[in-house]
């Protein structure tokens, strides 16, 4: 068997921005104080519990590889490789990236959004089927053959919904929708040739940080 925990990085200058702007990819956006303290507190929790952390990796955007630096600084144990993969980046919104939000999501583009759901595509982005098909690619490809067993993933929101729904049959319709929280860890395990959801949305380490 095979443990992956997929984590979402620590609030980041972007999900401070995201109420007024999409924020989409926003691969340069650097963590804000409280999600600073959101990646320490899960290396804290690390070192308490326990938690094995055989490999470590992330997508190539400055929040996740921050989080997962400052989690394992905070574990204080054996400084993990952080592996880097551009398969792990957030939902790529293209053209409407920095756009003001509600001059993207007028009532006629939310309308065609819901219409088409899972293989709806921003001009110039991906769609959500795009991003389950390259994550379950990666997986496939860079986690099964591997020999370790416990697989930290540091990457975002979308990603973790979308890859939890496709590879475990969920309802797609409602994906997006799925609550992940900053910081939180999501756990897939992979036996007898399938995936099977461990825990969701587990963010009992930062509840001290909400605000």
């Amino acid at each position: 068997m095979k443990l992956v925990y997929f984590v979402r990085h620590g609030e980041s200058e972007a999900n401070v921005q995201t109420p007024r702007v999409v924020g989409g990819r926003s691969s340069w956006a650097e963590l804000t104080p409280r999600g600073v303290a959101q990646a320490r507190a899960l290396g804290r929790r690390w070192r308490q519990d326990g938690l094995p952390r055989d490999r470590v990796v992330a997508s190539t955007a400055i929040r996740a590889q921050q989080t997962a630096r400052y989690c394992l600084e905070a574990a204080a144990g054996a400084i993990n490789e952080v592996e880097t993969y551009p398969e792990l980046e957030e939902l790529d919104q293209g053209d409407w990236t920095g756009r003001v939000r509600n001059e993207v999501y007028t009532p006629e583009q939310v309308a065609l959004i819901e219409a088409r759901q899972w293989i709806f595509r921003p001009p110039g982005g991906e769609s959500q089927d795009d991003v389950y098909q390259r994550t379950a690619r990666w997986l496939q490809a860079t986690v099964l053959p591997s020999d370790h067993t416990h697989t930290w993933v540091f990457c975002h929101g979308m990603v973790i919904k979308l890859t939890l729904t496709g590879l475990t049959g969920l309802d797609r319709t409602h994906a997006w929708r799925m609550p992940i929280d900053n910081g939180s860890i999501t756990t897939l395990a992979y036996r007898d040739q399938e995936w099977v959801e461990v825990a969701r949305n587990d963010a009992l380490h930062c509840r001290h940080l909400l605000s």
